[in-house]
């Protein structure tokens, strides 16, 4: 049975800022050189289906783990994929990458109008939304006024009551409304990372596609592609947010570090349930973020997880392992 939800690692490189306390040996196995302790990770395979080292370009990753979810998406069937990661991780980078090296999101938009303009017998029309959940609020992030949306649903299944959706024809189009929603969302300076995404943002790319010719078996196909930039996942005391936010950051700071924990929790304990493979109740309203995305999540969907580490945090995963 085609495998529903794929987990990557994907390790960072040691900042100029930081002594080399590790050196990635292999894809089984890194060495922390200030204690010569070695560590092998290939205990984890039953859990992740890639790892990548440090040299590894975000093409390879986009090849290997997400490309295939965006074919899956062209098909008619839901797909989502999630940056998890500690601040300061790479996790940004890996979504959004730069110019000489796209990110996953502007490779996975290039490789869907690839898709389209191979495609000779639908015609397709794609709309593009962006919104982020900010301490369990959604704020609409191409229409800046739209704030504090609500979650609906009926016989049709789940939808964000007032989110705007922008037609795009081609990734132009597509990666100039990314980068309108980027502007607008919420960041933090903190000790980690001087740009802190301080929501989990949405980049949702809907596909509806329509047979050119008209068959009896042929139906029109309507499905969802989320693009998730998962805020920052690390304990609340490390951040120590200041900058513009000194004078009331550690109310401001402890209250967007609960919510996104708790998020991120609710997250995975879905995630848990839904690659148990097992019939069982599965509890999407424990957080917003999971209750918005229950419709890429459920079903026939398909997700892929690249989750982005610092070597001190690989390093302590494989000593719980032990």
């Amino acid at each position: 049975m085609e495998q529903r939800i794929q987990v990557s690692l994907r390790i960072r490189p040691v900042p100029d800022t930081e002594a080399p306390e590790w050196l990635v040996l292999d894809t089984n196995n890194i060495l922390c050189t200030r204690t010569s302790e070695s560590f092998n990770f290939g205990t984890l395979r039953s859990h992740i289906d890639h790892v990548y080292d440090c040299a590894a370009h975000t093409a390879t990753i986009f090849e290997e783990a997400v490309k295939g979810l965006v074919g899956s998406a062209l098909q008619g069937i839901n797909a989502t994929v999630f940056a998890y990661g500690q601040t300061a991780s790479g996790k940004t980078f890996t979504v959004r990458g730069n110019e000489q090296s796209p990110g996953l999101i502007p490779l996975s938009i290039q490789e869907l109008f690839q898709g389209i303009r191979e495609q000779s017998t639908c015609s397709f029309k794609v709309t593009v939304s962006f919104f982020e959940l900010y301490n369990e609020t959604i704020n609409d992030l191409l229409e800046p006024a739209n704030k504090n949306l609500e979650i609906r649903e009926n016989y049709a299944g789940v939808w964000i009551k007032g989110l705007s959706e922008k037609q795009v024809n081609n990734p132009k189009e597509a990666l100039e409304y990314l980068q309108l929603g980027d502007s607008m969302k919420k960041v933090g300076e903190t000790k980690l990372n001087e740009q802190s995404s301080r929501s989990h943002t949405v980049f949702r790319i809907t596909i509806e596609s329509k047979p050119l010719v008209s068959v009896p078996s042929a139906n029109s196909q309507i499905s969802q592609l989320n693009l998730v930039d998962l805020a920052g996942s690390e304990a609340v005391s490390r951040t120590k947010a200041e900058g513009m936010r000194r004078w009331y950051f550690l109310r401001l700071s402890y209250r967007e570090g609960m919510k996104i924990n708790k998020s991120l929790l609710a997250l995975s304990n879905v995630i848990q349930r839904l690659s148990g493979g097992q019939a069982k109740f599965i509890n999407y309203r424990d957080s917003k973020l999971t209750r918005m995305l229950q419709p890429a999540l459920g079903g026939n969907s398909k997700t892929a997880i690249p989750c982005t580490l610092r070597c001190l945090s690989l390093i302590n995963i494989c000593r719980c392992r032990r």
